[in-house]
């Protein structure tokens, strides 16, 4: 490793209809990064003892989870605590937490943050006549069913009728997952704003993330592809952009986040919903996480550096 470079291992281990989305943010942080040596190490028993022995050797001072598309799982997290390694992001309980939407919106409550009504429904348990007659009634239609393991806006669904309901979650039971089903909110706008910090987190300019006219869910699709549109800062008056900010360090804090986060959120008629808070948030050049430093007048290297200090203090 350089003298003048900051050694940074990226583990690769998103899920496998991610790769190419992988593959393109380690591209964009090798080419990026100007102050890190960046290397590649593989999520495989082989590839983990690479990585204690290379941090033995003082190849790599520090470690990002290339994560994009990955459920509920906080393995890496364990693994590089239980060795002692650095690395950026969140803590293993945080990531047990943020990965879970049942879970993570429990925080939420607990903390007294705005969330979209749910009903949530366990993996064994039988969709019911009666089970149904409650959604009717408490969430209504249309509503929006979610894997609770599922991130990145994977795992939603918007459905409009109890059977098309019924379907939608014994499809996501059958993987062994719970599912929540969630009042669906018609938005004036979405949001993401991305937290940076641990005791004393900061929040940066909110990115506004326009779905296309034709869809009424904002999709992983979207989201992979950038084609939605996306504005830095988001078209909202200061007001609403301070309150978004707001919420999204609560939710930071609720969560036990640490180095960085980012929180997806809804607005209707003035209201906030908070939907998620993203532990593994994507850092690829087009990335709102990288608009939203851009517009702050910070590099995607600049922005490492941060995460780099912070890692040190944690």
């Amino acid at each position: 490793m350089s003298s003048q470079l900051i050694g940074l291992a990226i583990i690769d281990t998103g899920a496998r209809n991610q790769r190419a989305v992988n593959a393109e943010q380690v591209r964009d942080l090798r080419r990026l990064l100007s102050s890190f040596s960046v290397s590649v190490c593989s999520w495989t028993s082989s590839g983990r003892m690479r990585l204690r022995t290379n941090f033995d050797r003082g190849a790599f001072a520090v470690v990002l989870k290339n994560a994009y598309g990955r459920d509920h799982q906080n393995d890496v997290e364990q693994f590089l605590e239980r060795y002692h390694i650095p690395y950026l992001g969140s803590d293993a309980r945080a990531v047990h937490l943020g990965t879970s939407k049942y879970l993570s919106k429990r925080a939420f409550r607990r903390a007294g943050l705005s969330v979209a009504d749910d009903i949530c429904i366990r993996h064994a348990t039988r969709v019911s006549p009666g089970i149904l007659s409650r959604m009717q009634r408490q969430i209504g239609y249309p509503c929006v069913i979610k894997d609770v393991h599922g991130t990145d806006s994977r795992g939603l669904y918007l459905v409009r009728t109890p059977r098309e309901c019924q379907q939608t979650i014994e499809r996501i039971q059958r993987s062994g997952h719970d599912v929540l089903v969630e009042e669906y909110i018609r938005a004036d706008a979405e949001v993401t704003c991305m937290v940076v910090g641990n005791a004393r987190p900061t929040a940066y300019e909110p990115v506004g993330m326009e779905r296309p006219v034709t869809e009424a869910l904002l999709s992983a699709k979207h989201k992979d592809l950038m084609s939605c549109t996306v504005s830095a800062p988001a078209r909202l008056s200061p007001a609403v952009r301070a309150r978004v900010k707001k919420l999204s360090v609560a939710a930071h804090r609720a969560l036990g986040c640490r180095t960085f986060s980012r929180a997806d959120i809804l607005i209707r008629g003035g209201r906030l919903y908070l939907l998620e808070v993203d532990v593994h948030p994507g850092f690829r050049a087009r990335s709102a996480t990288t608009l939203s430093a851009e517009y702050r007048g910070e590099s995607l290297n600049d922005l490492f550096l941060k995460f780099y200090q912070l890692s040190l203090r944690s």
